[in-house]
């Protein structure tokens, strides 16, 4: 969120800039325009600072849940009883 409000605060439209270009080089007119639309409004709902904090904070949620069940799995000491 800092980084795309304070140090690069042209990020996102450069990014939509660069994601059109690519897709029009690689689809067909006709779905490159679905794909157009798609992405306007996946823009306008990102530029949210709302939308974009429940994201973010999903994601690291999702990311540390995941690395939380990894590392109980691996750390997890069964005794043998011999």
């Amino acid at each position: 969120m800092i980084y795309i409000k304070y140090i690069n605060p042209d990020f996102t439209e450069e990014y939509y800039t660069r994601s059109l270009a690519k897709l029009e080089e690689t689809l067909p007119a006709a779905e490159f325009e679905i794909e157009r639309v798609k992405m306007e409004s996946q823009k306008e709902l990102f530029m949210s600072p709302v939308m974009s904090f429940i994201l973010m904070s999903m994601t690291v949620f999702v990311i540390g849940f995941i690395i939380s069940l990894l590392s109980a799995m691996i750390l997890q000491r069964k005794k043998i009883t011999t």
